[in-house]
């Protein structure tokens, strides 16, 4: 096995150590294990090594929304010429040299996953063209103001309900994703009401007689 000329980091990404080339070794092997405290299991990998022409930079990347994405275009040959040759999302990249340019987009403007895809093609005389496909994804940034705030209960309280008791539970409208939110009692609420997370008690004993109507 080849496992003393690899890395692999904690995370899972294995790199190799030396330039690889097909004419001193075509092929690679090795064995990863992997365990979690209550098993193990061990798989062998075959690596070949290709010979022609490839794009060596990276197929995926990711971009914080209205952010541009400069990628560095590489291969594993020099002199070698990139293109923009399709994709469903080719104009949203541009190409000078090897300085492929994504251009800024906000994540909620995409109604899907939030993928962008391009196809890149290297060239170089004497080989044969190899083609790549990348995707760079959008991540969400939150800078959207909550837009709503939705209450799921009953807007009447029964004299002398328990000080404590649960009335309903808060949600909130926002365009990002993956927030959290944090619910504030304005004016006087909080002489009768508290807020536990996104839960809404009372905390205050009411009387019809006293009191028939609280804000």
């Amino acid at each position: 096995a080849d496992n003393n000329k690899f890395t692999l980091s904690t995370d899972g990404k294995l790199s190799i150590k030396e330039t690889v080339n097909f004419a001193t070794q075509a092929q690679y092997k090795l064995s990863i294990s992997v365990e979690d405290g209550i098993g193990r299991v061990t798989r062998n990998f075959t690596l070949n090594v290709i010979k022609g022409l490839a794009i060596t930079s990276p197929a995926i990347a990711t971009v914080i929304e209205n952010t541009d994405k400069v990628i560095t275009l590489t291969s594993n040959k020099s002199n070698t010429t990139f293109a923009i040759t399709g994709g469903t999302d080719q104009t949203k990249f541009t190409l000078n040299g090897t300085q492929l340019t994504f251009t800024a987009t906000d994540f909620e403007a995409r109604a899907n996953d939030n993928t962008y895809e391009v196809e890149i093609t290297a060239s170089k005389t004497g080989e044969d063209n190899a083609i790549q496909t990348l995707i760079v994804t959008v991540t969400d940034l939150n800078d959207e103001t909550p837009s709503n705030i939705d209450f799921v209960g009953s807007s009447n309280i029964t004299e002398n309900t328990a000080t404590g008791a649960e009335l309903g539970t808060l949600s909130t409208t926002d365009a990002d994703t993956g927030d959290t939110f944090t619910y504030t009692l304005e004016n006087n609420s909080a002489a009768y009401f508290a807020i536990d997370g996104n839960k809404l008690k009372l905390a205050k004993t009411v009387d019809y007689e006293s009191t028939k109507t609280l804000n």
